[in-house]
């Protein structure tokens, strides 16, 4: 699945996403704070708070399922 990029951008307030997944989790992560006392990202935190604001619409509308006639 691949968000519209605009969205996550405007969301977390980036003005790029990373190259990888990796990248932009970890640029949403310093962006949000979500640094350990080791100064290591929290994955978990920053997966979580994602899922939850996709879940609560916060992203924006986007859909999982993709319409029969794209699929072929």
């Amino acid at each position: 699945m691949e968000i519209e990029p605009e969205k996550l951008k405007t969301r977390y307030k980036l003005e790029n996403l990373g190259e990888s997944d990796i990248e932009t989790m970890d640029m949403i992560g310093y962006k949000r704070g979500f640094v350990t006392g080791k100064k290591e990202l929290d994955y978990t935190r920053i997966a979580t708070t994602v899922l939850n604001e996709f879940r609560d619409g916060k992203i924006g509308k986007i859909s999982l399922e993709v319409p029969d006639d794209i699929k072929n």
